[in-house]
């Protein structure tokens, strides 16, 4: 079995998911195919959300703005005699949405519950609406909510991982009753062991293919986007960059960590323990070689890629108490951590003086009111100064 990703550039309007029907078709394998959401409809939903948390009924003109699309995919795919039953199920569920959306209106809160309830819409309305068509086309499929099957827990208090064990439990019952060669699946969403739904983060939907390849051991994982592979710098920016034949998966966790975009940085580590082949393919261009992401590199060269990460904030904790005296990263770590904060990297000064972790700048008020409160008696005392915050900053990765 192949488990096969495609992002939303790959299915974004009605010829490109029809190029991916044929990509599927070319398939003679059993493989389950993971989709994202249609386009950029993620970030219209959470904008919606956020505005509506705000009380601006400008979301409801982004709402419009999903539905129409989505109802003038399905017009475009589906023979008209056949078009009844899926634009049924769309406005069924953009009713819904609109429904939670005007909750979300009238209470004044975006919270984390409703951001995964509204956020995860797109993959399954992506996912059916291609579904259907692929059924209709005569390919030996089923679909099948990935929310039935992926599920997570809670390790402490705002922090959730997979539940693999229960996540591969789930998937054994359902393989035994089913005889298609081909499974379809949203990719982003899943739920917790409460039965609540959840999101996998931004990129999720690559983490959907990882999981799956990993309680399926596929042969290999494909993920099909919109470039030739992960580059050797943005080729956005950089107009001599070329695709980067093949990765450890080490490389490919470290280029996708500082910026590669291509990749969702949690994506690796499920198909590195049970040893499966990453491949990056593009959707446009189809006989490109791609990116291999495997436990051998052939590539030769020392420096694979050079990669960076935009605003960013470097937030700087600084005293000559911290010297040869244990705790304080470990306090510093603990904070952050609680506060759901991501430390992107850090440094240290050989003398111990000073610490500087890099962090979002969307996170860095928040932060430092953190830091500087748990280390308020130090800083009272002269011990340490107040923390530093620098922004408008970038990484770069080589």
């Amino acid at each position: 079995m192949n488990v096969i990703k495609f992002g939303g550039s790959s299915i974004s309007n009605p010829q490109n998911i029809n190029k991916v029907i044929d990509i599927i078709s070319g398939y003679n394998t059993s493989c389950v195919i993971i989709f994202s959401a249609i386009g950029n409809t993620t970030d219209q939903l959470i904008k919606c959300g956020k505005l509506a948390g705000k009380r601006n009924q400008d979301y409801k003109n982004i709402l419009s703005e999903i539905k129409e699309n989505h109802i003038e995919i399905c017009s475009n795919l589906f023979e008209y005699n056949n078009q009844s039953e899926i634009l049924s199920f769309v406005q069924t569920k953009l009713n819904k949405l609109e429904n939670i959306l005007e909750g979300i209106y009238n209470l004044k809160e975006f919270s984390e519950k409703t951001y995964d309830n509204v956020s995860g819409f797109g993959e399954i309305l992506s996912y059916n609406i291609i579904g259907k068509l692929c059924q209709q086309k005569g390919l030996n499929i089923v679909i099948k909510d990935s929310r039935e099957i992926i599920t997570t827990k809670l390790i402490n208090i705002g922090r959730k991982q997979v539940d693999f064990k229960l996540t591969q439990s789930k998937w054994n019952d359902f393989s035994k009753s089913i005889n298609k060669k081909i499974i379809i699946m949203p990719g982003y969403v899943a739920r917790d062991n409460f039965g609540n739904n959840i999101t996998l983060g931004r990129g999720g939907s690559d983490f959907t293919a990882s999981i799956i390849a990993s309680i399926t051991e596929a042969k290999k994982l494909e993920i099909w986007t919109d470039v030739s592979g992960i580059y050797t710098a943005n080729p956005k920016l950089v107009k001599q960059a070329i695709p980067i034949d093949s990765l450890s998966y080490k490389e490919a966790m470290e280029l996708s960590h500082f910026g590669a975009k291509v990749l969702y940085p949690p994506t690796i580590q499920p198909v590195m323990t049970k040893n499966i082949p990453v491949i990056i393919k593009n959707t446009f261009s189809k006989n490109d070689k791609g990116t291999l992401i495997s436990s051998n590199s052939n590539y030769k060269s020392i420096i694979k890629g050079i990669t960076h990460i935009k605003n960013i904030s470097l937030l700087t904790i600084e005293g000559s108490g911290m010297i040869g005296i244990p705790g304080y990263l470990k306090k510093l770590f603990e904070e952050i951590s609680n506060n759901n904060i991501n430390i992107i990297m850090i440094t240290q000064a050989s003398s111990e003086h000073s610490i500087c972790i890099a962090i979002n700048e969307s996170d860095s008020i928040n932060a430092k009111k953190i830091i500087d409160e748990a280390f308020k008696y130090e800083i009272e005392n002269s011990i340490l100064s107040p923390s530093k915050i620098e922004s408008k900053l970038s990484i770069i990765a080589l």
